[in-house]
């Protein structure tokens, strides 16, 4: 008989997992494991070769988050994902800062614009499309990460809540501290076209 946990919606796998099931944790590790990588790279500016260096630190944090699951109200993947890579973001500069990953060769962080293009397009790749990913379009996956970097702050995290966490426009709203949903599904609106005109032919000239 074949293992369904993989069909399973997460809300079930973690209900699971907060009843010691070791099989669903491993599951959501799975699941969530390359979203939150993608996510805190992105954050830390850092290359998929260099965040190797510390992958560690990222599962150990994984990890522990998943032993907390049950001080954590999981109503959507979005919001787990997006808790997740918080917890993985803030583990790896706490070693940053404390020096400890030198040994690890992640002491030296660069700047968010040296990222590997791979990343941006892997994202959209790794799972199937919603309609906010095809409003970016397949042909400018190769180029999203060489420019949204340019894009002020704001901009980029609405990005990163929505295209690669998948996260729901009230919990947007909720983590940006923004009015409601529509407030945030035009903020996002917004930031797609301003990354659309950074991609466009001659937009670097």
């Amino acid at each position: 008989m074949t293992d369904s946990s993989q069909d399973q919606p997460t809300i079930v796998l973690v209900e699971r997992a907060q009843s010691d099931d070791s099989a669903a944790v491993e599951q959501l590790f799975a699941r969530f494991l390359p979203r939150v990588r993608r996510v805190v790279a992105i954050r830390l500016g850092q290359t998929r070769e260099q965040f190797l260096d510390v992958d560690d630190l990222a599962q150990e944090a994984m990890i522990d988050a998943f032993r907390g699951l049950s001080k954590f109200d999981v109503k959507s993947d979005g919001k787990l994902c997006n808790w997740l890579a918080k917890l993985v973001e803030n583990r790896i500069r706490s070693t940053l800062r404390e020096g400890r990953a030198q040994k690890r060769g992640g002491g030296d962080v660069k700047r968010f614009a040296d990222a590997a293009q791979s990343v941006a397009a892997s994202a959209l790749r790794g799972h199937d499309a919603t309609p906010s990913q095809n409003a970016v379009g397949s042909e400018l996956q190769d180029r999203i990460e060489e420019h949204i970097h340019s894009l002020r702050e704001r901009y980029r995290e609405v990005i990163l809540h929505r295209l690669f966490c998948d996260m729901a426009y009230d919990d947007i709203a909720e983590e940006m501290g923004l009015a409601g949903a529509n407030v945030a599904r035009s903020l996002y609106s917004k930031a797609l076209d301003e990354l659309g005109s950074l991609l466009e032919p001659g937009a670097e000239e």
